[in-house]
Protein backbone atom coordinates (compact mmCIF):
# COMPACT_ATOMS: atom_id res chain seq x y z
CA UNK A 1 0.00 0.00 0.00
CA UNK A 2 3.12 2.40 0.18
CA UNK A 3 2.93 2.55 -3.75
CA UNK A 4 -0.53 3.84 -3.37
CA UNK A 5 0.34 5.88 -0.46
CA UNK A 6 3.35 7.83 -1.86
CA UNK A 7 1.52 8.06 -5.48
CA UNK A 8 -1.60 10.05 -3.98
CA UNK A 9 0.53 12.31 -1.65
CA UNK A 10 2.76 13.56 -4.91
CA UNK A 11 -0.53 13.78 -7.01
CA UNK A 12 -2.11 16.16 -4.21
CA UNK A 13 1.09 17.97 -3.95
CA UNK A 14 2.09 18.38 -7.71
CA UNK A 15 4.98 16.19 -6.91
CA UNK A 16 6.94 14.09 -9.89
CA UNK A 17 5.43 11.03 -10.46
CA UNK A 18 6.22 8.03 -8.43
CA UNK A 19 8.70 5.47 -9.89
CA UNK A 20 8.73 2.48 -7.03
CA UNK A 21 11.49 -0.19 -8.25
CA UNK A 22 11.65 -2.66 -4.99
CA UNK A 23 8.26 -3.56 -4.00
CA UNK A 24 7.50 -5.99 -1.29
CA UNK A 25 6.13 -9.73 -2.43
CA UNK A 26 7.70 -9.15 -6.09
CA UNK A 27 11.11 -10.34 -7.43
CA UNK A 28 13.81 -8.09 -8.16
CA UNK A 29 13.19 -5.73 -11.76
CA UNK A 30 9.37 -5.84 -11.17
CA UNK A 31 8.37 -1.86 -10.92
CA UNK A 32 5.26 0.45 -11.27
CA UNK A 33 4.57 4.10 -12.76
CA UNK A 34 2.50 5.55 -10.50
CA UNK A 35 -0.02 8.39 -11.67
CA UNK A 36 2.09 9.32 -15.00
CA UNK A 37 -0.58 11.50 -15.98
CA UNK A 38 -2.35 12.38 -13.06
CA UNK A 39 -1.68 16.51 -12.99
CA UNK A 40 -1.45 19.25 -15.71
CA UNK A 41 2.42 19.35 -14.99
CA UNK A 42 2.78 15.60 -16.14
CA UNK A 43 0.50 15.80 -18.86
CA UNK A 44 1.84 18.86 -20.82
CA UNK A 45 5.87 17.13 -20.32
CA UNK A 46 4.23 13.69 -21.19
CA UNK A 47 2.81 16.01 -24.70
CA UNK A 48 6.30 17.34 -25.48
CA UNK A 49 5.31 20.65 -24.20
CA UNK A 50 6.91 23.09 -21.37
CA UNK A 51 5.90 21.64 -17.89
CA UNK A 52 4.21 25.23 -16.82
CA UNK A 53 2.23 25.27 -19.96
CA UNK A 54 -1.71 26.53 -19.02
CA UNK A 55 -3.77 23.70 -19.05
CA UNK A 56 -6.41 25.63 -21.39
CA UNK A 57 -3.68 25.10 -24.08
CA UNK A 58 -3.12 21.62 -22.99
CA UNK A 59 -6.54 20.91 -23.87
CA UNK A 60 -6.26 22.88 -26.93
CA UNK A 61 -3.04 20.79 -28.05
CA UNK A 62 -4.94 17.89 -26.61
CA UNK A 63 -8.19 18.16 -29.18
CA UNK A 64 -5.77 19.53 -32.03
CA UNK A 65 -3.80 16.00 -31.82
CA UNK A 66 -7.04 14.16 -31.79
CA UNK A 67 -8.23 15.54 -34.99
CA UNK A 68 -4.46 14.13 -36.35
CA UNK A 69 -3.85 10.96 -34.85
CA UNK A 70 -1.00 9.00 -35.30
CA UNK A 71 -0.96 5.86 -36.90
CA UNK A 72 0.20 2.61 -35.05
CA UNK A 73 3.05 0.89 -35.78
CA UNK A 74 3.42 -2.75 -35.74
CA UNK A 75 6.06 -4.41 -34.36
CA UNK A 76 7.00 -7.85 -34.54
CA UNK A 77 8.38 -7.35 -30.57
CA UNK A 78 8.48 -5.10 -28.09
CA UNK A 79 8.29 -4.81 -24.44
CA UNK A 80 4.81 -5.49 -23.95
CA UNK A 81 4.89 -8.74 -25.88
CA UNK A 82 8.29 -9.95 -23.66
CA UNK A 83 5.93 -11.62 -21.22
CA UNK A 84 3.12 -13.40 -22.90
CA UNK A 85 0.97 -16.16 -20.93
CA UNK A 86 -1.57 -18.56 -22.67
CA UNK A 87 -4.30 -21.18 -20.67
CA UNK A 88 -3.45 -22.68 -17.75
CA UNK A 89 -0.37 -20.42 -17.58
CA UNK A 90 -2.23 -17.98 -16.99
CA UNK A 91 -0.98 -16.50 -13.41
CA UNK A 92 -1.69 -13.00 -13.08
CA UNK A 93 0.19 -12.33 -9.61
CA UNK A 94 3.15 -12.42 -12.08
CA UNK A 95 2.59 -9.16 -12.64
CA UNK A 96 3.08 -5.94 -10.03
CA UNK A 97 -0.33 -4.73 -9.01
CA UNK A 98 -1.08 -3.10 -6.45
CA UNK A 99 -3.20 -2.74 -3.65
CA UNK A 100 -3.37 0.73 -3.12
CA UNK A 101 -6.30 1.79 -0.46
CA UNK A 102 -6.89 -0.79 2.96
CA UNK A 103 -10.37 -0.93 1.53
CA UNK A 104 -9.84 -2.13 -1.90
CA UNK A 105 -11.14 -5.47 -3.03
CA UNK A 106 -8.06 -6.57 -4.40
CA UNK A 107 -5.16 -5.77 -6.19
CA UNK A 108 -5.51 -3.41 -9.40
CA UNK A 109 -3.65 -4.22 -12.86
CA UNK A 110 -4.40 -1.54 -15.41
CA UNK A 111 -4.08 1.71 -15.24
CA UNK A 112 -1.23 2.11 -17.03
CA UNK A 113 -1.89 0.16 -20.11
CA UNK A 114 -4.07 -0.81 -23.04
CA UNK A 115 -6.80 -3.23 -23.75
CA UNK A 116 -7.09 -4.01 -27.49
CA UNK A 117 -10.47 -5.49 -28.82
CA UNK A 118 -11.87 -5.74 -32.24
CA UNK A 119 -15.19 -4.90 -33.73
CA UNK A 120 -16.78 -7.94 -35.28
CA UNK A 121 -18.86 -6.07 -37.83
CA UNK A 122 -15.90 -4.05 -39.64
CA UNK A 123 -12.02 -3.34 -39.29
CA UNK A 124 -11.96 -0.57 -36.29
CA UNK A 125 -9.99 -1.34 -33.40
CA UNK A 126 -10.64 -0.05 -29.68
CA UNK A 127 -7.45 0.58 -27.67
CA UNK A 128 -8.69 1.77 -24.18
CA UNK A 129 -7.46 2.25 -20.81
CA UNK A 130 -10.22 0.14 -18.27
CA UNK A 131 -9.01 -0.41 -14.76
CA UNK A 132 -9.17 -3.84 -13.74
CA UNK A 133 -8.77 -6.20 -10.12
CA UNK A 134 -7.32 -9.03 -9.84
CA UNK A 135 -9.76 -11.47 -8.40
CA UNK A 136 -7.12 -14.62 -8.78
CA UNK A 137 -4.72 -16.17 -10.92
CA UNK A 138 -6.60 -16.75 -13.69
CA UNK A 139 -9.47 -14.00 -13.37
CA UNK A 140 -9.71 -10.23 -13.38
CA UNK A 141 -12.85 -8.69 -12.93
CA UNK A 142 -13.63 -4.65 -14.30
CA UNK A 143 -15.92 -2.15 -14.96
CA UNK A 144 -17.12 -2.17 -18.86
CA UNK A 145 -19.92 0.48 -18.67
CA UNK A 146 -22.19 0.03 -21.69
CA UNK A 147 -21.85 3.77 -23.05
CA UNK A 148 -17.89 3.45 -23.66
CA UNK A 149 -16.24 2.07 -26.74
CA UNK A 150 -15.28 -1.27 -25.14
CA UNK A 151 -18.79 -1.28 -23.45
CA UNK A 152 -20.51 -0.59 -26.34
CA UNK A 153 -18.45 -3.36 -28.58
CA UNK A 154 -19.38 -6.25 -25.68
CA UNK A 155 -22.72 -5.34 -24.63
CA UNK A 156 -24.00 -4.69 -28.74
CA UNK A 157 -21.81 -7.72 -30.67
CA UNK A 158 -20.96 -10.15 -28.31
CA UNK A 159 -23.22 -10.40 -25.21
CA UNK A 160 -26.36 -11.01 -27.23
CA UNK A 161 -25.20 -13.94 -29.11
CA UNK A 162 -23.71 -15.25 -25.45
CA UNK A 163 -20.16 -15.07 -26.88
CA UNK A 164 -17.25 -14.39 -24.97
CA UNK A 165 -15.16 -11.15 -26.51
CA UNK A 166 -11.50 -12.22 -26.55
CA UNK A 167 -9.44 -9.28 -25.91
CA UNK A 168 -5.71 -8.65 -24.57
CA UNK A 169 -4.76 -6.18 -22.21
CA UNK A 170 -0.90 -4.69 -22.84
CA UNK A 171 1.09 -3.75 -19.91
CA UNK A 172 3.96 -1.36 -20.16
CA UNK A 173 7.05 -1.76 -17.41
CA UNK A 174 7.66 2.29 -17.26
CA UNK A 175 11.27 2.56 -19.16
CA UNK A 176 10.36 5.19 -21.16
CA UNK A 177 8.78 7.06 -18.65
CA UNK A 178 11.45 8.60 -17.00
CA UNK A 179 10.96 12.18 -18.45
CA UNK A 180 7.73 12.25 -16.24
CA UNK A 181 9.58 11.80 -12.76
CA UNK A 182 11.29 14.89 -12.59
Amino acid sequence: MEAGAIARRTDETGGPAAFCEKIKDYPAGYRIFCSPLATFRRMAVAMGMPAHTPPGQIAEEYEKRLGNPIKPVIVKNGPCKEKKMFGKDVDLHEFPAPLVHAGDGGRYIGCWHLVISKDTQSDWTNWGMYRHMIIDKNHISGLWRSYGDLGTVYYQQYKPKNKPMPFAIALGDGADAHHLLD
